[in-house]
């Protein structure tokens, strides 16, 4: 689904709207070709115009995803397949993996028994279950002419000239097609998509929000600083955890020989383990996230009390629709 976003500047209330948590999350994909990655899957594409939004680094919860949020995204792929099938297409329902990324842990936490075990878990990311659709449809959409790309695209997410617009409760516009399979597989499953998108929105990025107050908190930074300086006298020179995971991460991903980036990851992951509970981070970081989630859950309540039924609905109405095998239940 093709997601908009204006802002009109920045933010006022800082709230980055994201979709879908992980993997799920997707940069903007310019042309056709790179629509051909997520082909088939319940994936959204973000832009922002006006102002910047970073998202939460790999790790932050966004709500995780449950149960009842996996099977919905698999009813929904599945109904958004049929629909393209029925249009003269090849489509291949997206089955999303049960674990979509790293743990928490992984990324900002102080288990040094876990790191020295798995490191980031970077060499044990789940690599999809071979049901997943995107190469598949991708490669068929790579097969198409320019003209079947066109019609495929038109199709998948609908006429980029008729959209719906939603204003979030920051006062930033999401905008999605009124048309399109995957609109008409989420109207399917939930009904009316102004009301579905709003309270989406809000319930899967609150937690992301209050992550974003958390690391601004003077307490928490203050701690990170700490952390800093016992990383440099191990001879490891990062401005956070985060910055220390990302960076082990690419290191990892460029490295022909994996057996030794598995090395220096363990070693990088140890140490920042070792400093974070030293300068006791961790346990900072989830009294200060328990706070500001607890505020995000009370200013955002009518919102996700309001997704949690849509949820509801449209779990019985997928679980009717679909293959009972398909959505693992």
């Amino acid at each position: 689904m093709l997601i908009h976003i204006e802002t009109g500047g920045a933010s006022p209330a800082g709230f980055a709207w994201l979709l879908e948590s992980k993997v799920l999350v997707l940069g903007l994909r310019s042309k056709i070709a790179g629509l051909a990655a997520v082909a088939g899957t319940a994936g959204l594409v973000l832009t922002a115009c006006g102002g910047k939004t970073d998202p939460p680094p790999k790790g932050d919860s966004q709500s995780g995803m449950t149960l009842e949020r996996r099977q919905l995204i698999i009813a929904e792929n599945e109904l958004t397949s049929i629909c393209m099938r029925k249009h003269g297409f090849k489509h291949v329902t997206a089955i999303p993996p049960v674990r979509e990324a790293p743990d928490p842990a992984a990324v900002e936490g102080d288990n040094i028994a876990s790191r020295k075990a798995n490191g980031y878990g970077l060499s044990s990311r789940g690599q999809g279950n071979g049901l997943d659709g995107v190469g598949v449809n991708g490669r068929y959409l790579d097969s198409l002419s320019k003209a079947e790309q066109a019609r495929w695209q038109r199709t998948y997410i609908g006429d980029d000239t008729k959209k719906i617009n939603v204003t979030m409760p920051d006062g930033s516009t999401v905008s999605t097609g009124s048309d399109g399979c995957v609109t008409e597989a989420r109207r399917t499953l939930y009904g009316d998509i102004s009301k579905y998108l709003r309270v989406y929105m809000v319930a899967v990025n609150y937690t992301g929000e209050a992550y974003r107050l958390t690391i601004g908190d003077p307490a928490y930074t203050a701690a990170v600083g700490r952390w800093k300086q016992c990383m440099t006298g191990r001879g490891y020179h990062f401005d956070s955890p985060k910055a220390a995971y990302e960076a082990t991460d690419e290191e990892y991903e460029k490295a022909e020989d994996k057996a030794k980036a598995r090395r220096q990851e363990i070693a990088v992951a140890m140490a920042d383990a070792e400093c974070n509970r030293q300068v006791g981070l961790s346990k900072l970081q989830h009294e200060i996230q328990q706070k500001n989630e607890e505020a995000m859950a009370k200013k955002y309540q009518a919102d996700i009390l309001a997704y949690r039924e849509l949820e509801k609905t449209a779990l019985a109405h997928a679980k009717k629709l679909v293959n009972p095998k398909l959505l693992g239940s």
